[in-house]
């Protein structure tokens, strides 16, 4: 799958993003997903995207059509788990626990998750 340039706009807008200071009103907590606080509604990499105007509706899929990846590369990186993610003591994907993950991690397991996917002339 080859990205747009609105993916790769998008992409890169994220990385970014991720690698910059949160905005105030947002906590990052990537272990929170749907809650009404922390990153503006949702666990904080999707959270952010939608912020930001990348997606509109923060979902697995929506993250996977918004920057061009695969759903489960997509899952990896912003939802490791799923739902089950409170039965597990580490995020898989990034070897620490959910309360652990940093938006520096998500960024760096995003760009290995591209290069993985596409190449390293990514």
């Amino acid at each position: 799958m080859t990205p747009t340039p609105q993916q790769l706009a998008n992409r890169t807008r994220l990385l970014l993003a991720l690698r910059a200071p949160m905005p105030s009103r947002f906590t990052w907590q990537f272990n929170k997903v749907r809650e009404p606080h922390g990153c503006g509604y949702v666990g904080c990499a999707m959270g952010l995207a939608m912020e930001l105007g990348i997606v509109a509706d923060p979902t697995v899929g929506n993250m996977a059509d918004a920057l061009s990846l695969g759903i489960d590369v997509s899952r990896a990186v912003f939802y490791p788990d799923g739902n089950e993610y409170l039965n597990e003591p580490t995020a898989v994907g990034y070897d620490v626990p959910y309360e652990s993950v940093t938006p520096e991690m998500v960024a760096d397991h995003l760009e290995r998750a591209i290069i993985n996917q596409e190449g390293p002339e990514a």
